[in-house]
């Protein structure tokens, strides 16, 4: 298996992830309302992304840094392999970032019915992580 690409970085930049997700959660449900489903489905998907550095960052002092998307699910498992929500969480994170591609780069438009679940699925997951932060960050 590839060695997993990371970047180290302090502990307490987790906040400035996690802030990151919130700004980009709330973007992404502007986004649906204003029916601009590959905006939504996009900034939903990058919520994701940062949510996933957030806790990575508390938890491990790092965050994925490679280019492929697996880099990022497998070190999101490392949290901890043996706890139930973060493996659930990590398909997740999985699932969204297998329509990322789809959504950003390809030519076919977003439908609702996507941008609607990659929603909620971005949601659940931001929902996770801040379950596990020691605090909300302002």
């Amino acid at each position: 298996m590839a060695e997993l690409q990371s970047r180290r970085l302090d502990k307490f930049h987790y906040k400035d992830y996690v802030a990151k997700a919130v700004q980009l959660l709330n973007a992404a449900e502007r986004a649906y309302e204003s029916l601009e489903w590959d905006a939504c489905a996009i900034t939903a998907v990058h919520s994701a992304v940062s949510a996933s550095d957030a806790l990575c960052t508390l938890k491990l002092g790092q965050r994925s840094a490679g280019q492929n998307h697996q880099n990022a699910v497998r070190l999101f498992k490392t949290i901890d392999a043996q706890d139930k929500a973060i493996v659930e969480n990590a398909g997740r994170l999985a699932r969204l970032l297998a329509e990322k591609n789809a959504s950003a780069y390809e030519e076919k438009p977003v439908q609702r019915k996507e941008a609607e679940y990659l929603l909620t699925e971005a949601k659940k997951f931001l929902s996770f992580v801040e379950s596990r932060l020691p605090e909300r960050p302002a």
